[in-house]
């Protein structure tokens, strides 16, 4: 009897030793998965980031989940912002994202109420830096932008606007590329950049599945799809600023890409912004903005050993150029800036690129 109750002890004690083993053992490996994550994050430039992704379920109602990324830093070293905390309201009227770091910079970025904003346009051609410039937009006025298009990859690297309907009034321009009669816009921020750089952006995001930072392979540029593309491109380009500078019962803010590149002139272009969307200018936070300006929405450039323009297309490109230039002049638009390559030699509308279906079934905006 005696032995059978020392028996029964021993199993029970090895049962509690076993278990404390196993916990032990688990702590262990929980521990060993911190350190790699914050190895991670140390040495390979990574950062953790929450937002809110807001979506719309079946019954018309909204539904919040809350995300934790490690996502990639191009510039680890010189990142001085952190991501403190988001927070939305109980009932996800508004949700937030704010930002303070090093710099001593505080960006709130948010939804405004529903219907309390006016529907305003960002528009531009694909490749013209839009997305650069609705990240500068939000930074200055601390609200969101929103896109009539869906793009999973903007959303995910924090442009949280997109997830909300068209015509919700609650963020302060919209980003597109087109202009429908039933889109009834109460007002234009057209962003015009050079067209042989903007159909080199664009034609890179296309080339490297809209990747909005990629780039296409030299040989790209030597195919016959390149050729027709860029000349279907700056017809596109001069065919937007002929269709839009003819709304003139809409109210509209003409920002030319180049003038953003240098601080001075990019401080003048974002005042004009922020008083075209009549909003109170917050000094602190366009010191802020003109600090961080790159922020992580550029591609980066890269050299080439060849021109891809060739003589055929920069004819077709500078023509689009000049017929572009006379229809901003004839609506006493601000000076286009001389974006002509080449002579003043005219070219035919036979033209290869005047009309490719292609073209258009190629660009996902």
């Amino acid at each position: 009897m005696a032995t059978s109750e020392s028996s029964s002890g021993d199993s029970g004690t090895n049962s509690i030793m076993r278990r404390i083993a196993i916990f032990r053992q688990c702590h262990y490996i929980a521990c060993l998965f911190v350190a790699i994550g914050i190895w991670a994050i140390v040495f390979s430039g990574d950062q953790l980031t929450t937002h809110w992704s807001r979506r719309p379920t079946s019954d018309g109602t909204w539904r919040a989940r809350y995300y934790v990324n490690l996502q990639p830093i191009p510039h680890f070293s010189a990142l001085t912002d952190e991501i403190s905390s988001v927070q939305a309201d109980n009932n996800d009227s508004v949700s937030y994202l704010l930002v303070t770091g090093h710099s001593g910079c505080q960006t709130e970025k948010k939804f405004m109420p529903a219907n309390s904003m006016p529907y305003i346009a960002l528009l531009s051609v694909p490749g013209s830096g839009n997305t650069w410039f609705r990240y500068l937009i939000e930074s200055v006025t601390g609200i969101y932008t929103g896109s009539k298009y869906s793009d999973g990859q903007l959303l995910r690297k924090g442009f949280i606007g997109d997830s909300t309907p068209l015509r919700s009034g609650r963020v302060v321009a919209v980003k597109m590329h087109v202009i429908e009669e039933n889109d009834k816009v109460d007002g234009i921020i057209y962003l015009i950049r050079n067209p042989y750089n903007a159909v080199i952006a664009d034609f890179n995001r296309i080339c490297s599945n809209g990747d909005h930072l990629g780039s296409a392979p030299d040989e790209a540029f030597s195919s016959k799809n390149w050729t027709m593309y860029a000349k279907w491109a700056s017809r596109r380009w001069e065919n937007s600023i002929r269709k839009y500078m003819a709304m003139t019962e809409i109210k509209k803010l003409i920002i030319y890409f180049e003038d953003m590149l240098e601080e001075k002139s990019l401080t003048i272009q974002l005042r004009r912004v922020v008083a075209f969307l009549n909003i109170t200018l917050d000094e602190d936070r366009l010191k802020c903005t003109l600090r961080k300006r790159e922020g992580h929405f550029h591609r980066k450039s890269r050299p080439t050993t060849f021109d891809p323009f060739t003589e055929d297309i920069t004819l077709v490109v500078d023509k689009a150029i000049r017929n572009a230039r006379e229809v901003m002049e004839s609506f006493d638009c601000p000076p286009m800036k001389s974006y002509e390559r080449g002579n003043s030699s005219d070219v035919g509308e036979d033209e290869d690129g005047a009309d490719c279906p292609a073209c258009e079934r190629l660009v996902q905006w």
